[in-house]
């Protein structure tokens, strides 16, 4: 593959005539062609250029200058849209593309011999680029430059193999449903997080970046070390390609941070950090906690067959003893059935009820001997021994 380039002039260990990977480039000379002009002469910055013209950026790169410009190549485009989950251009807004061309842009004409080792320098969108020089492998923070000082009539350009990701702003914050992958609600500072409202514990926090994509993003929680995401989407609790790790919270005070960096692993320029509080709760009735219980999924399907939602979602106090999904399946090989619906509602009734007192007792208030009047009317009896607490067998 052949980058058709009109002009070419390497640092000065270079030969006139360089040989680069399956590049090939020679020194000619380019007479009234700007920037864009230049770029769109090849083949290889296809995918620039038309990102250049969506964002509008087509007339501003074409001024007398002079600008200097870290031209990512198609394949390094390729890779930013996988990240994104994106297919082309097409899927992202001039918003979107701005800021991220202008990282990508100096004031004046840099050639490779101005460039030096730590260099920094700002950008057209206002953060700095990092220069680091090792032998003859020049980088513009992570990306390497494969093609320099290709001229044009109002500046320079430098052809880089990834696209460069500016330091972001944190914009906002996402609750996501973990189980779904799915947004649940925009977090606001100061908010009460629901348990009961939502119908999920299973929950993670997404951080969302303006430009849509950084170098990393840096989370502490409650003033602790959290992690750093390298990859969008930057999920605080982390992520596999957009796929939720599950956090179930404690029902205390959050206050997350999130501090966007240019480059991976928290390195390069830092951005703004940015934090936001806010509170979990869980204003659950019984019924509402067994179903954010996935081993009460039984139970709940045969609260719901007796007709008992209403009943056991009232006010109370009430008390429930409450069988996990092992104990229904034991009590179904029992009875010879496959499952609640070989059980008539009045059947489950009496049964469900036997379950049910009619006070708040906790656990700590039980004792050996203890007996207790049930909903369905007959007792049961509490037996302690130790850590171990029985309700009948």
């Amino acid at each position: 593959m052949y980058l058709n380039l009109p002009y070419f002039n390497f640092r000065p260990i270079a030969l006139s005539l360089l040989l680069f990977g399956s590049f090939v480039f020679t020194n000619q000379k380019v007479h009234g062609q700007t920037i864009v002009d230049v770029a769109s002469g090849s083949d290889d910055f296809s995918i620039l250029v038309e990102a250049v013209v969506k964002a509008g950026l087509d007339g501003p790169l074409s001024a007398d200058g002079p600008l200097t410009v870290f031209a990512p190549t198609n394949a390094a485009f390729q890779q930013l849209f996988k990240a994104l989950g994106v297919d082309d251009v097409e899927d992202l807004t001039a918003e979107q593309l701005t800021p991220i061309l202008l990282y990508h842009v100096l004031n004046g004409e840099v050639r490779s011999t101005n460039l030096f080792n730590e260099q920094v320098e700002g950008t057209l969108f206002g953060n700095d680029i990092t220069v680091s020089i090792q032998g003859d492998v020049i980088k513009i923070n992570e990306s390497r430059v494969i093609q320099a000082d290709i001229q044009a009539a109002n500046g320079i350009i430098h052809a880089i193999d990834r696209v460069l990701i500016p330091a972001g702003v944190v914009e906002s914050y996402t609750l996501v449903n973990a189980g779904t992958d799915e947004d649940i609600m925009e977090i606001t500072e100061g908010d009460t997080i629901n348990l009961a409202a939502l119908g999920t514990t299973k929950l993670n926090i997404r951080a969302n970046i303006n430009p849509v994509m950084t170098g990393s993003v840096k989370f502490t929680l409650n003033g602790n070390d959290l992690r750093t995401e390298n990859l969008f989407p930057y999920a605080a609790f982390s992520d596999k390609g957009g796929d939720y790790l599950e956090w179930m919270p404690e029902l205390i005070d959050y206050t997350l941070t999130a501090t966007p960096f240019s480059m991976a692993n928290g390195a390069g320029v830092e951005g703004p950090t940015d934090s936001i509080s806010f509170t979990v709760v869980n204003n659950a009735n019984i019924v509402q906690l067994a179903v954010q219980n996935p081993d009460l999924s039984t139970l709940v399907e045969a609260v719901m067959k007796a007709g008992l939602v209403d009943a056991l979602s009232a006010d109370g106090p009430l008390t429930v003893f409450a069988p996990t999904n092992q104990a229904f399946h034991n009590l179904f090989r029992a009875l010879g059935v496959k499952g609640i619906d070989d059980l008539t509602a009045e059947q489950l009734t009496p049964i469900l009820l036997y379950h049910v007192i009619a006070a708040r007792v906790l656990s700590t208030e039980l004792s050996d001997g203890q007996t207790a009047g049930t909903l369905f009317g007959n007792d049961v009896t509490v037996s302690k021994q130790g850590d171990v607490i029985k309700i009948n067998d």
